[in-house]
């Protein structure tokens, strides 16, 4: 029970700090990814991305090891000033999930998860880098993206929102 209360407290408590955030539901599924930025202290920084949907969905969970699926991922892209300081976190973990086809446990999230990309910026002046989330919602195999934005101006860190979409042009 103690266990139980804890784990709703941590995944409350972000509703509760002072961040910026971007909801982005998708009407179509009950499915939502809010992503705020964090700061831990000078130059250092968290994203963290709440991402929740239907009961009898599932994700794959950054921490499987199975090439073939596609895990949540938050990318930074390519030339950014951002070096992550530590692997990402997922609240709660993973489940183990048998996959015949491949004949391997997967490692996937089926209730709302918060995700914690823990970075530091190695830049001390003004710049623009664009990042994306990406995750494949399962059963239903339909890949959702949504691109942000991260801008340093005059010292100081923004989030800004984007879009979701599918790779269905929706």
């Amino acid at each position: 029970m103690k266990r139980s209360l804890l784990g709703l407290a941590l995944l409350l408590l972000p509703m509760f700090l002072p961040a910026q955030s971007i909801g982005l539901p998708c009407a179509k599924s009950n499915l939502a990814l809010d992503l705020r930025l964090d700061q831990i202290e000078s130059g250092h920084y968290k994203l963290v991305a709440h991402l929740s949907f239907n009961a009898g969905s599932y994700v794959i969970s950054p921490a499987d090891t199975l090439s073939i699926l596609s895990p949540f991922q938050l990318d930074f892209g390519d030339g950014a000033p951002i070096e992550l300081t530590r692997a990402m976190t997922e609240f709660p973990g993973y489940q183990n999930l048998y996959e015949p086809a491949l004949a391997s446990d997967m490692r996937i999230l089926r209730s709302p998860t918060l995700f914690t990309q823990p970075f530091k910026v190695n830049a001390s002046g003004d710049f623009v880098a664009s990042g994306q989330a990406f995750f494949v919602l399962e059963p239903s195999c339909v890949p959702y993206a949504l691109d942000f934005t991260l801008t340093q101006r005059d010292g100081l860190l923004a989030l800004e929102a984007g879009e979701i979409h599918t790779e269905y042009g929706d």
